[in-house]
This record gives C-alpha cells, structure tokens and sequence, in this order.
C-alpha cells in the first residue's frame, strides 16, 4: 500500500502558479521547487515577498502585510471618535457601537482608559444592618437608601441575604393584603381609589381591582375604538366555536333586538340586556332547546331534514309581528313560544301562524 501511494506522488503533476492572482498577491516567477515549493509574489500595494505555495492556494496569506497595518490605522481613527462620542455626547457603549459599526466589547475596551475606575461600596456595619432590621419591613428600601446612602440595589441585597421582607411595593405603595375570599378567582382587598372593592386572584396573588380595569377599559374604548371592535369580533366567534350555550344565547339576542327594530319605529328603544328581562338565563335556554331537539329527533317537523346538515333556527310559534310593543315582543320570547324549524321552512313560514303553514304546505307531522 506504502509503494502505491510514493507511485501516486510522483505521478503528480506540478502545478505552475507563475501569472495567477491570490487576492491581493500576483505570482512573478519560481524561487524554489520541491514538496513546498516558494514563489516571488508582487502585492498590490507594490511591495515584493516569498511566500510558500500552499500558503497562496489556501488563502492564508492574502498580502504583504498591508491589510494589517490598515486594519490598525481603521481601529485608532475608530477609536478616537468612540472616545471624543463618550465624552461630549455621553453615550451608552451600546448606542456607540451602532454609531461606528463596531463591536460593544471593543468600545468598552477603548472607553476605559479615559473612565474612572469604579470604587467598591464601603462593608455594612452592625449599626446600618440595625437600622435596615427597623425600617425595611415598614417603610421599604427607598426610604433605607436614602437614609443609608447607599444604591437601592445594594439594599435590597443585604435585606435578601438577612431574610427580611417588605409590605412595600414600587417605593410607596403597600401590598395588598387578603380580606374575605369571594371564590377561587375573587377577593376582597383594599383599593387606593375605592378602598374595599373585588380583586382578581391567582396563585395566591392579588393582581388587580376590578373597578380600576373597567374604568380603564372604558378609556380604551374611547381611545381606540376600531382596535376594541376588533378583539371583540374575535372573541366572539372563539366563544360561539367553544361554548354552545353562549352561542345560543346570542342568537336569540340578536333576534329580540331585530324584531324589535322592525315592528316599532321608535329610535330610543333599548336593546342592551336581553336575558335581564327574560324570565330565564342562557343555560335554562340551552337545556330546552335541547330537550326539543331530542323530541324532533334531530329533524325539522315540517320538512323532516337533519339539523346537523342544514342547522336549526329558532321559531316562535306566534308569529312576532303580532306583537306591537316592545313588552309583547320579550313576552313572545317565553320559552313555551319558543321552537326549532330548518331556514328553509322558517323563512317560507315568515309572519303566518305554524298550523295554518302546515296546512297550506300539506306536510305531515
């Protein structure tokens, strides 16, 4: 095997490099052959070297040395102008290196050498660490900086290392304590604005009064109203595709403000509040709608097509358009008028009375 490969090398062909460009290098003529063999080579700069033949092929060396001496000549101009920035302007290394397009960590080499060095903070003493014991738990570690004077970070470090801990939040502010558990989510707490008001809780953490989030919501609304009816609009259709009973319940609120838009004229009358004035609630809504479709067996009476092709719409069976007040419209809403029929039949059927329907169409029960 050894005989084949020193049969290989000799065979090998020597490649001649004289007249060929290696970035910044142009190959002028041979100095020395063999297995590494040197080549005299011209810089673009104008300087001539010796440089090895491997060295050239690889791309280790690309000049003369030029580009090094460049690159340093680059680095001292960039220099002074990271130093001249720091000073006048007062700039972040980070904000600086932007500038210039150079590395953080190059800057902040550079800015040392005009920058004081930092001081170590002087040890705590026994007397300190006293008054940090009396004042922290009540007051909070703005208040023992400022007498101590020393950074609020470091106070908060000793108070951790010692094991206090403070009611204060953010400066002046006290933690908010628990005073009557309404349920899992809910708890009463003291309000800066409102003073005994339900808060949200969770993971045994009072986040927030729920009097402050409306009022805050509000201003949202009146800030950003097209952003608001965006999230609604989501949130709806989420909660029609998750929740049956919510879904049901607001198709059923939006035919009670329909008929009432159609068969009174009056502008003023109001539709907010639907089930408020309903005898039942949206889960009572669900269970009968329920229950009615299990006595149809999941058919339309009239037509008998599955509701699970076509849907269901909610019937009345008197019609709404008898109803002339908006009192006798919610009155017609009791869940005895209530029924369910296929679109198709619903929308044939319109204002007539559902037995004298069925005998025009002559469909069979």
């Amino acid at each position: 095997m050894c005989r084949d490969i020193d049969r290989k090398i000799k065979i090998m062909k020597f490649i001649d490099l004289t007249g060929k460009k290696f970035n910044k290098l142009t190959v002028k003529s041979l100095i020395s052959k063999g297995k590494h063999s040197r080549w005299l080579c011209e810089c673009e700069c104008g300087e001539c070297k010796e440089i090895a033949g491997d060295s050239l092929t690889t791309g280790n060396t690309k000049s003369c040395g030029c580009l090094k001496k460049n690159k340093g000549i680059l680095l001292k101009d960039e220099m002074k102008k990271a130093i001249k920035i720091r000073q006048e302007q007062k700039l972040s290394f980070v904000k600086i290196a932007k500038i210039l397009g150079v590395g953080k960590s190059s800057v902040e080499n550079w800015c040392r050498s005009i920058e004081p060095k930092k001081q170590k903070a002087p040890n705590w003493t026994n007397k300190e660490i006293e008054i940090l014991k009396l004042h922290y738990g009540t007051k909070g570690s703005k208040y023992c900086a400022k007498i101590l004077n020393r950074p609020k970070g470091s106070v908060i470090g000793m108070a951790g290392k010692i094991g206090l801990h403070s009611d204060i939040v953010n400066g002046d502010k006290l933690k908010k304590i628990v005073i009557e558990k309404i349920s899992k989510d809910r708890v009463i707490s003291l309000c800066r604005k409102h003073g005994e008001s339900i808060h949200t809780h969770k993971d045994n953490i009072i986040i927030r009064c729920l009097l402050c989030q409306n009022i805050k919501a509000k201003q949202e609304k009146l800030n950003k109203p097209e952003h608001y009816r965006k999230y609604q609009r989501e949130w709806k259709k989420n909660k029609r595709k998750n929740d049956p009973i919510f879904a049901l319940a607001e198709r059923l609120r939006c035919q009670i403000r329909d008929g009432i838009r159609r068969n009174i004229k009056n502008n003023d009358t109001i539709t907010k509040g639907c089930f408020s004035r309903l005898p039942y609630t949206p889960k009572e809504l669900y269970f009968y709608i329920t229950n009615v479709k299990n006595l149809q067996n999941n058919r339309c009476p009239a037509c008998k097509v599955n509701y699970d092709k076509v849907g269901f719409h909610i019937e009345h069976i008197v019609p709404l358009a008898t109803a002339k007040t908006e009192q006798e419209i919610i009155n017609l809403f009791d869940l005895k008028n209530l029924s369910l029929m296929c679109g198709s039949c619903n929308s044939s059927k319109n204002k007539k009375d559902y037995n004298t329907w069925l005998k025009e169409k002559r469909y069979v029960n």
